[in-house]
């Protein structure tokens, strides 16, 4: 809940993001964004809402038509992997592994990496007073 959501770069491209705009492309005539682009903006309104609401065990206190309200797209969250999205009952989601990408800790991780990463890049430049 630190105000940022892990996204990753090739998402659009991921083939449960593909098959979930080909359905979604097959479900609706017509479409204001490409599916892929909804699909995306879906998991984001997703992803966005659970990071403020979500529980220790990866579970939201709402149904996926809740959900599917709150993303404002009908059907959408039918159309998430098992691995993204398991409807225990009309009223709980869980979303498995939320915590492990998206929860204080992993957002801690997430950081510690990149400025290490920084350190390590300042480091890997030569001195500019020996190169002359």
């Amino acid at each position: 809940m630190s105000g940022w959501i892990k996204w990753e770069k090739d998402l659009e491209t991921d083939p449960r993001v593909l098959r979930m705009a080909r359905e979604l492309k097959r479900m609706c005539n017509a479409m204001p964004f490409h599916p892929v682009t909804l699909v995306c903006g879906g998991l984001l309104r997703m992803w966005a809402y659970a990071d403020s609401h979500i529980r220790e065990d990866d579970t939201l206190d709402l149904g996926a038509i809740e959900l599917d309200e709150i993303i404002g797209i009908e059907g959408f969250c039918s159309l998430l992997p098992a691995d993204w999205l398991v409807e225990i009952n009309e009223k709980t989601v869980e979303l498995p592994n939320f915590q492990e990408h998206n929860g204080v800790e992993a957002k801690r991780r997430a950081l510690t990496q990149k400025r290490v990463q920084r350190h390590r890049n300042a480091e890997a430049l030569p001195d500019q007073d020996q190169t002359r």
